[in-house]
């Protein structure tokens, strides 16, 4: 090696041991040489790094409740609840039980159902952007293709909006908004969604959604019209459902006083 000069730029060590393997004893002898290239790779790795809520351990959860219940204004059941279903979310995950947690908040609009993602999705990442899909723009007959891309052969096959949305987000969050206004095919591809806790483009290509947090919200006033409009095999994978109500001026009053504090 003393008459060899490495030029690389990777992100994995393991290339540089498949394609020169005479030059490189193993991942050590290349910490050694090229340490700034390690360093380097390390950096990019944290920056890129998804944060889920399975991430969170001990004072690091405990900050992320306390800060999601000082942001949000009333709600004292909902907060509650979700506190208790996320506790068991990350046990049941980290013992490989469960993949997903999924949660279904109904009711009036402006009422703070999409606040409630925005606010879970900062907690665990300021400012970031948070994967969002308005299912009010898929109630047509192929609205499953725009979801997850057209078949190969199709013009834009390629893409579709729920992976776009995924690759782009840094957390383990994804806000479905409208969920109700949304067809019978989209309703079954979540169905297998929810139960494996990942998903296949039409291109083939699987996305793991292991340790997400998926939010959908609804705009069905009452249990009657959820129970008319959400299929019963679906219904029974959500792991919260709850119905937001608008906040009484006695609970705005008493967590407002709480946030001066």
């Amino acid at each position: 090696m003393p008459n060899i000069k490495v030029i690389a730029q990777t992100k994995r060590i393991d290339v540089l041991l498949k394609y020169f393997p005479l030059f490189f004893d193993g991942q050590e002898f290349v910490v050694k040489l090229l340490p700034d290239l390690y360093d380097l790779d390390n950096e990019e790795v944290q920056e890129n790094k998804l944060v889920k809520i399975t991430d969170l351990q001990g004072d690091s959860f405990d900050n992320f409740i306390q800060g999601f219940n000082h942001n949000l204004i009333g709600h004292k059941y909902f907060k509650e609840r979700l506190e208790y279903v996320l506790k068991n979310f990350r046990l049941l995950n980290r013992a490989e039980e469960q993949k997903v947690l999924s949660i279904f908040l109904y009711g009036k609009s402006g009422i703070g159902k999409t606040e409630v993602a925005r606010l879970i999705a900062n907690g665990l990442q300021d400012k970031c952007y948070l994967a969002k899909i308005n299912f009010q723009n898929y109630s047509s007959q192929d609205s499953l293709n725009s979801l997850i891309g057209s078949p190969a052969g199709y013009v834009g096959c390629e893409h579709g909006e729920l992976s776009d949305k995924i690759k782009k987000s840094k957390v383990g969050v994804l806000l479905c908004d409208e969920f109700e206004k949304t067809t019978r095919p989209v309703f079954s591809y979540f169905l297998e969604l929810l139960e494996e806790g990942k998903f296949t483009d039409s291109m083939t290509r699987e996305y793991d959604l292991d340790g997400y947090v998926i939010i959908f919200t609804s705009n069905l006033p009452n249990e009657t019209e959820y129970k008319k409009v959400i299929p019963p095999e679906l219904q029974t994978r959500f792991g919260l459902l709850v119905r937001t109500l608008h906040v009484s001026v006695h609970e705005y009053g008493i967590d407002f006083c709480a946030s001066l504090s």
